[in-house]
């Protein structure tokens, strides 16, 4: 009835048009093509996301590295060793320095609660030992961590040695006062620093290792100090004895309420003096100094004093005191540590 196109009478037949299969063809190649490309940039992307972390991770851990080293550093030594690990090690360097030849295994026996992985002895020849050994003092000088579980404590041990005589080194009987001379006698005192080394588990201690000696330290050479001006007027340095005297007095007597009269103005104690066994006897000598760092009118004494014990010895004490000058009167504005002037 109505007249069909060759074209539609084509495609009812089965037949594409050889001019519209290739155009469909192309058509799809173009549109497939750029999503291909789009994949394959967004994996190059990650990849090179994931290559750079694994760089910055690695420099990142090259910087914190000794960043970590420096806070162990700093861990070992600003810890404060534990007063349980000081009071082991002196408890052992008291053990290990005290001995009687002829009960020498008393002594193996006593250290036996504090070492393990070292011989009894703790290296002490004990085969060869002889005499008398006993401890006066053991003082600790000196702590530090080693690491977290290893610190060691350094102690200043005073010991009384008494040796046997040798053969033929008789004292001759001849004069009676050598008997009585101590500097004749087989007795000696000594002083050894010795570092203890104690390794803490929880809350127990063991020695793992031998201790070892170490020497004296040496005293050191004070700098020369420019101690200011030195005040010859006799009038100031009669005042400057007499506020150095009624303050000690108060100071070493503990007399907090006397004390707080001779301070200036504004200004109190800045400690607690607690009171010692020990009394003012008098002020030995007595400088007054000008300091480049005192103010108008301040002053600073250097004093020697003379103190007594109960039992009724004397010594020697230097205090330093600064004051200032109100009226016809000088007070106290700090009172510092000894000095030698």
């Amino acid at each position: 009835m109505f007249k069909r196109s060759k074209k539609q009478a084509a495609t009812e037949e089965g037949e594409v048009p050889s001019s519209s299969q290739p155009a469909a063809s192309k058509k799809k190649i173009k549109e497939r093509a750029p999503r291909q490309m789009g994949g394959m940039k967004i994996l190059r992307y990650l990849l090179w996301i994931f290559v750079a972390y694994l760089v910055f991770r690695g420099i990142a851990s090259m910087v914190t590295g000794p960043k970590v080293i420096q806070q162990v550093n700093n861990y070992v030594k600003t810890q404060e060793v534990p007063s349980g690990v000081t009071g082991f090690a002196v408890d052992f360097a008291t053990e290990y320095f005290t001995w009687d030849s002829d009960y020498i295994n008393g002594r193996s026996y006593r250290i036996s609660k504090f070492i393990n992985n070292i011989d009894p002895d703790a290296g002490l020849d004990a085969f060869s030992t002889k005499g008398k050994s006993q401890v006066l003092t053991a003082e600790v000088t000196d702590t530090k961590w080693i690491n977290k579980s290893l610190a060691e404590v350094t102690i200043a041990v005073r010991r009384d040695v008494q040796l046997p005589k040798k053969d033929g080194a008789e004292k001759p009987t001849t004069d009676p006062n050598l008997d009585s001379n101590p500097l004749e006698k087989d007795t000696t005192v000594t002083k050894t620093y010795m570092v203890v080394p104690v390794t803490v588990v929880g809350n127990k201690y063991v020695i793992q290792s031998y201790p070892r000696f170490i020497n004296e330290d040496v005293k050191g050479t004070a700098p020369t100090t420019d101690l200011g001006q030195v005040i010859t007027d006799r009038e100031l340095n009669e005042k400057a004895n007499k506020i150095t005297a009624s303050v000690l007095t108060a100071v070493f007597t503990s007399k907090l309420d006397e004390l707080k009269y001779f301070y200036m103005e504004g200004s109190k104690p800045t400690v607690s003096y607690q009171k010692v066994n020990y009394t003012f006897d008098k002020v030995d000598t007595l400088k007054l100094r000008k300091m480049d760092t005192d103010p108008a009118d301040h002053y600073t004494i250097f004093a020697t004093i003379t103190v007594k014990s109960p039992s009724g010895e004397t010594f020697k004490n230097d205090w330093i005191l600064k004051v200032a000058a109100k009226g016809s009167e000088l007070y106290v504005t700090s009172i510092g540590n000894s000095t030698t002037p």
